[in-house]
C-alpha cells in the first residue's frame, strides 16, 4: 500500500495529484503496488471526488485527522511519504 496523504479539498493540486494517480493506477498495480489517497474532513467530500474524477483507486476520508498524525502527515502540511521500515 502507498500511502498518499492529501492537504485538503480545496487544493489544486492534490485534484491534479489523483487524477495523475488514477492515470498510473495501471503502474501501480504492475508493482503489485495499492496507492490510497487519505483525505481530510467528511466521507461525503471523499465520495464527491472519488465520483467526480472516476478514479480507479481508494480515496479515504480522514474526517479527525488521526489517520495522518498516525504516520506523522499532518493534513495541511506538503505531502509525502516515509518509510515505515
Amino acid at each position: 500500500m502507498v500511502p498518499l496523504f492529501r492537504r485538503g479539498y480545496p487544493c489544486g493540486s492534490c485534484r491534479k495529484q489523483v487524477q495523475a494517480i488514477g492515470d498510473r493506477h495501471d503502474e501501480f498495480q504492475a508493482l503489485n503496488a495499492a496507492a490510497v489517497s487519505i483525505l481530510p474532513g467528511p466521507l461525503e467530500r471523499a465520495a464527491e471526488w472519488q465520483k467526480s474524477y472516476d478514479l480507479p483507486f481508494a480515496l479515504l476520508a480522514d474526517p479527525t485527522t488521526d489517520v495522518s498524525d498516525a504516520y506523522d502527515q499532518r493534513c495541511g502540511s506538503a505531502s509525502s511519504v516515509r518509510s515505515t521500515t
